[in-house]
C-alpha cells in the first residue's frame, strides 16, 4: 500500500496534479477538497492549506510520505495551519521552499520542528542559541541576524538540500533593477496628508494594528486613491499608461498589493492583460501567448508560477516582506530564461513607499517595520 499526501497553496494544486500524472502515471491522484473525503485514501492525495485547517480527518491516517510545498507558510509556529500540519502522521516528510529564512534562523524552527520534533523541541531554546537580538529605540528586543553560525550550519545540514540558481545555471541572465521615483499631484498629496495627519492612530497596546492600518491606507492612496473613494488622479496609473504606450513589444507582469488596483489596471487593457488574484484561475491566456501581460496581487502571483515569458516585472506597490517580494521577482527570473529581466519599482516621493523600500533593504520584521515608521512620524 502506498499513501502520499501533498499539501500546497490552492492555486498550485492543479500543477501538482498534472506533474504527478506525468511523472507517475501508474498511481492515481485523488484531490482531497471540500465535500470529497475518501474513506481509505491510497496512492497520491493532493490538498491545500485552507483545507487542512478545517478538516481534521486527514489526521486519521499514517501517511508513507507528506510533502509540504511552499513550506515557509508554516514558519509561524503559532499559526493554525502550522498546528494542523504538525498533527499529521507520516513515515517520511519533505518540506519544499525557496525562501526558508527571511530574518533569522528563528524562521527555520517551525519547519525543523515538523520534520523532527524530537530534536527540535522548544522554540526559545533554539532562538536563544542561534538568534541574535538587540534592544531597539523603544526598548524592545529585535532580531539582528544569527549567532553561533558554524554550529547552526552543522545542526541544519542533515535536513537541508540547497541548490542556488547560480549552481543550477551559472550563466543565468541578470536582473536589471530600476526604481522610478514619482511626484504625486497636489490633489493626491492633499489626500495623502489628510490620512497621514489623522488622529485615529493610538499609541498603546494596539499600536501595531493601528499603525499598520494607517500605513495600509497611505499605501492605497499612493497606489490608486479611488479604492478609498477619493476621485483624484494617481501618478502611478499615469506612469503605467505612458509605459504601456511607449513599450508596445514588451511582455510584462504587473504586481499590485491591492485587489482594486489590480482590477483597475486590468480594466485599462482588458484585451491585452490576463488577471490573477486569489480565487481566480491560472493566467492561461498569458501562458499560452494569447495576451501581452498579466496583472495580479503580489500574494496571488508570488508562489509557484512560471511567468518567465515576461520581459519586465513592474511593482506598482511594494510589500514590506522580503520573502514575498523575492518570490514575486522569482516568477520572472527563473532557470532556463534566455535574456536579462527588468524589475521596476514605482515609488512616490515623500511617502510611505520609501519606508517600505527601506524595510526591504533592512529585512525588518513586522514589529520593526511599525516601530521605525512611528519613529519617523514622531521625528517629522
Amino acid at each position: 500500500m502506498w499513501r502520499a499526501l501533498v499539501i500546497c497553496p490552492l492555486r498550485l494544486r492543479d500543477q501538482w496534479i498534472d506533474e504527478i500524472k506525468e511523472q507517475d502515471p501508474d498511481h492515481p491522484v485523488v484531490v482531497w477538497d471540500h465535500g470529497v473525503i475518501p474513506e481509505k485514501p491510497l496512492d497520491w492525495v493532493v490538498t491545500h492549506y485552507e483545507y487542512i485547517t478545517e478538516y481534521y480527518s486527514l489526521m486519521n491516517f499514517v501517511w508513507d510520505i507528506i510533502i509540504v510545498d511552499e513550506a515557509h507558510r508554516i514558519k509561524g509556529r503559532k499559526t493554525k495551519r502550522a498546528k494542523a500540519i504538525k498533527q499529521l502522521h507520516a513515515a517520511r516528510k519533505v518540506a519544499l521552499t525557496g525562501t526558508p529564512m527571511e530574518k533569522s534562523a528563528g524562521d527555520l524552527w517551525s519547519i525543523l520542528n515538523w520534520l523532527n520534533p524530537d530534536e527540535f523541541r522548544g522554540y526559545w531554546a533554539f532562538d536563544t542559541k542561534y538568534v541574535n537580538r538587540i534592544e531597539n529605540f523603544y526598548g524592545y528586543k529585535v532580531i539582528e541576524g544569527n549567532k553561533n553560525e558554524e554550529e547552526l550550519t552543522r545542526v541544519i545540514n542533515p535536513y537541508m538540500l540547497r541548490r542556488t540558481k547560480e549552481e543550477v545555471e551559472p550563466e543565468l541572465p541578470p536582473r536589471i533593477m530600476q526604481t522610478i521615483r514619482l511626484t504625486m499631484s497636489d490633489e493626491q498629496k492633499k489626500v495623502y496628508e489628510r490620512i497621514k495627519n489623522a488622529d485615529d492612530v493610538i499609541v498603546d497596546d494596539l499600536v501595531i494594528t493601528n499603525a499598520l492600518a494607517q500605513i495600509l491606507r497611505l499605501q492605497q492612496i499612493t497606489s490608486y486613491p479611488m479604492q478609498l473613494d477619493y476621485f483624484v488622479p494617481s501618478i502611478k496609473m499615469q506612469w503605467l499608461r505612458e509605459w504601456w504606450r511607449d513599450n508596445p513589444n514588451e511582455t510584462v507582469i504587473i504586481f499590485a498589493k491591492f485587489r482594486k488596483t489590480a482590477e483597475h489596471i486590468h480594466a485599462m487593457w482588458p484585451d491585452e492583460l490576463d488577471l490573477l488574484m486569489g480565487g481566480t484561475p491560472l493566467p492561461e491566456l498569458f501562458l499560452s501567448g494569447g495576451v501581452r501581460g498579466v496583472v495580479g496581487t503580489i500574494d496571488a502571483m508570488g508562489e509557484g508560477l512560471n511567468l518567465q515569458r515576461a520581459d519586465v516585472a513592474i511593482f506598482v506597490d511594494l510589500h514590506w516582506s522580503t520573502i514575498k517580494m523575492q518570490q514575486a521577482i522569482d516568477r520572472i527570473h527563473r532557470i532556463n530564461i534566455t535574456g536579462p529581466k527588468q524589475i521596476i519599482y514605482l515609488i512616490c516621493r515623500s511617502s510611505v513607499d520609501n519606508h517600505i523600500n527601506r524595510a526591504l533593504k533592512n529585512k525588518w520584521s513586522e514589529s520593526e517595520f511599525v516601530y521605525e515608521y512611528l519613529k519617523e512620524t514622531e521625528n517629522g
